[in-house]
């Protein structure tokens, strides 16, 4: 799994930046960050009261997740930058397309469970 993460990180790294090494961890931030909103926003599906009486906790929690997120990936993938375009360099093209299509697939189910807990929170 890690082994797919990393490839991951460089894959939204390279599309959507420049080859400055702060833009690609602030990437493999966000993607970590989707895993973990999207098991959120699953869990929360089932539970509508707690979206209703504690929304600022639930915000709260979202935003020191990512910033610790972002220490963490400062420390882990320092240097790793020019490992991750060796490693993905050398990975044939079913793979790389298997690895977009699973993050693509990632930020639309993210959305799409943002969606639909918006519309099972009860009216006021």
């Amino acid at each position: 799994m890690e082994k797919i993460l990393e490839y991951n990180y460089y894959l939204f790294a390279e599309k959507f930046t420049t080859i400055e090494k702060e833009k690609v961890i602030t990437f493999v931030t966000i993607v970590q960050y989707l895993f973990i909103v999207n098991f959120t926003l699953f869990i929360l599906l089932f539970f509508t009261e707690p979206l209703k009486q504690f929304p600022l906790l639930i915000i709260i929690f979202c935003l020191v997740t990512f910033f610790a997120l972002r220490f963490y990936n400062r420390k882990k993938y320092k240097d790793r930058y020019f490992e991750f375009k060796l490693n993905w360099n050398n990975e044939g093209e079913k793979k790389k397309s298997f690895y977009k299509k699973l993050i693509w697939t990632l930020v639309l189910l993210t959305f799409c469970l943002m969606i639909i807990n918006s519309k099972s929170l009860p009216s006021n």
